[in-house]
């Protein structure tokens, strides 16, 4: 009897969440593959619409596209949060957000010329991130995705072994390097897996708990890394670091690599 009030308990606390918080901001998406865009997340996937996106709607029309990667999605930032949806509140126009993790100018090109022209924008804007931009183009034409080998230069060597993925990214029978580590059986694994998708109670407890975590790496090993330059602080505790050194090797033309991305 008392199981059975506590699994009531927890599916009342679900529902009353799920009604205060929108489940976008917190449910784990199905991610897919394709075989152009690489990793993309599931139409419909836990509050995104028919295409995968951030959004509630897709609209006949867009006043204003937004392209990009996790910044321009709102990693780590709730969906109003977002700078599209900022932009959207700012400038009162309509703005679809066609941004997610991963994606790099390949992707962007893609999602344009296949999707986003048909909602017929007045402005497009594209959130290129130079911390990575033009090595993702050099990843996913030489490594990732042999749709694009036809953008290989075929005098340029490259020491990379091709390694296409194929297959559903977020497999639910891959463990985890933490998993391994714990021996985690792979029903638990599962387990976690569902709940990630479909329990904003289990993702709220879970972020909680990295807060934790993330506070002790702020505190303690950001402040002691070589490579981070600048930290800022917010009420006397690192909040923010800055580690320019890592990121300008993105943009360095002398690495071949970022080179072959540019072009």
């Amino acid at each position: 009897m008392v199981g059975l009030s506590f699994f009531v308990m927890l599916l009342l606390a679900e529902g009353v969440l799920r009604f205060l918080y929108d489940e976008v901001d917190y449910l784990k998406p199905k991610l897919v593959f394709d075989a152009k865009l690489g990793d993309k997340i599931s139409p419909y996937s836990s509050g995104h619409d028919s295409l995968g996106f951030r959004n509630q709607t897709i609209p006949n029309n867009a006043d204003i596209l937004t392209l990009g990667d996790s910044q321009t999605y709102g990693v780590n930032a709730r969906a109003f949060n977002s700078w599209p949806e900022q932009l959207q509140k700012i400038s009162g126009r309509d703005v679809y957000n066609m941004a997610l993790g991963g994606f790099g100018p390949l992707q962007y090109y893609h999602i344009l010329e296949e999707e986003g022209l048909k909602l017929n924008p007045d402005f497009v804007i594209v959130g290129y991130y130079l911390g990575n931009d033009l090595l993702d183009t050099f990843t996913d034409v030489y490594v990732e995705l042999p749709y694009w080998d036809y953008l290989k230069d075929p005098d340029y060597n490259t020491v990379h072994e091709a390694n296409p993925r194929t297959g559903e990214w977020g497999s639910q029978t891959t463990n985890t390097s933490k998993d391994k580590l714990f021996n985690v059986s792979k029903s638990v694994q599962s387990l976690r897996i569902w709940l990630g998708s479909n329990s904003v109670l289990y993702r709220m407890i879970g972020f909680q708990i990295s807060k934790i975590a993330y506070q002790y790496e702020s505190d303690v090993i950001l402040p002691a890394r070589p490579d981070v330059s600048l930290l800022y602080y917010e009420s006397s505790k690192p909040n923010i670091a800055f580690r320019p050194n890592y990121r300008l090797q993105a943009i360095d033309l002398e690495i071949s690599e970022v080179l072959e991305g540019m072009r």
